[in-house]
């Protein structure tokens, strides 16, 4: 039938505010990179949030 299942696995990170720009790059440019190697879906939970951020992988 041409269908296959897929079994999604999510893991939530917390990225410290001091490591935050690093991690996610300018404009998101890091997180994009890996969005296109890996076919990953990456959501950054709490952009507007002071302090730390939740990202969901």
């Amino acid at each position: 039938d041409g269908w296959q299942e897929v079994i999604g696995k999510q893991k939530k990170i917390t990225i410290p505010h001091e490591q935050y720009s690093r991690i996610i790059g300018r404009s998101g440019s890091n997180l994009n990179v890996l969005r296109e190697v890996t076919g990953a879906s990456i959501d950054v939970e709490n952009k507007k949030a002071i302090g730390d951020k939740t990202i969901l992988i």
